[in-house]
């Protein structure tokens, strides 16, 4: 067979599943959280960096694989996509959380709701993809769009297996600040107070998320961890991804992945 074919061969030392990051609590909501469906794209050469998609709502892992495949080309390094696929069905697609970015349901923002359900499953499936290419977190970015980039938020502030993350028109919900809060507990136990680095897009006429939240998201993240992510407002966009969010989505990840 052709050389491309042949499978590749496990790493040496493959990673541990749970990275050392999480708190035990945490770790144990990953361990047992459900598989997700995930489509992906991996270049000819073994990959050295990956990029995790996440969908907005209603999508599936089809819809914003291309994204994640212009992101990966952009890139100097030979990167993987996994884009993953919500778990709640939301016709005509899938979901991470019940309602609106702008507008959850306050039960889906609940301790164990569908929100850090949801964290803590892309999470996992993060962690396996990368530990499948043989990818370190360090390389490994997850980028979301919509209720993906307000997923993308979420892991952001309570930790996770990567070393950068990508949030388009999406948002860092305040429950996050707020003491007592189920999600600032998640904050607590999981970021070890060092933040990752962000970066954020916003459309200025976003008529479904509207840019304010994506602003007051910057805001929240440099009050919990002294650390402001990197906001680009895009004029005249509206809830939607233009091209140049891919080639500075691209050039972000080639700085900080290392």
């Amino acid at each position: 067979g052709h050389p491309h074919h042949q499978r590749r061969p496990p790493p040496t030392t493959p990673e541990p599943f749970l990275p050392s990051v999480f708190a035990p609590e945490v770790a144990q909501a990953v361990a047992s959280a459900p598989r997700l469906v995930a489509a992906e794209s991996t270049p000819k050469e073994t990959p050295t960096h990956l990029v995790v998609i996440l969908h907005g709502r209603g999508d599936s892992e089809l819809g914003l694989l291309p994204v994640g495949q212009a992101i990966a080309h952009s890139m100097k390094a030979p990167t993987a996509v996994v884009s993953l696929r919500g778990r709640i069905p939301e016709p005509p697609g899938y979901c991470w959380f019940h309602g609106a970015s702008g507008a959850p349901d306050p039960q889906s923002l609940a301790e164990n709701g569908s929100y850090s359900q949801s964290l803590a499953a892309v999470k996992a499936a993060i962690s396996e993809a990368s530990q499948r290419m043989g990818v370190p977190a360090s390389r490994t970015a997850v980028v979301g769009f919509s209720q993906g980039a307000t997923t993308a938020w979420g892991i952001a502030a309570t930790g996770g297996p990567v070393g950068a993350v990508v949030a388009m028109s999406g948002r860092l919900f305040d429950h996050f600040g707020m003491d007592g809060h189920p999600l600032r507990e998640l904050v607590a136990q999981g970021s070890g107070g060092s933040a990752l680095p962000v970066l954020a897009f916003h459309g200025d006429v976003d008529g479904v998320t509207p840019a304010r939240f994506g602003q007051a998201s910057i805001e929240l993240f440099e009050k919990l961890f002294g650390q402001r992510p990197r906001f680009n407002l895009l004029r005249g966009v509206d809830h939607e991804i233009v091209p140049e969010e891919i080639t500075m989505s691209a050039q972000f990840l080639e700085e900080h992945l290392k």
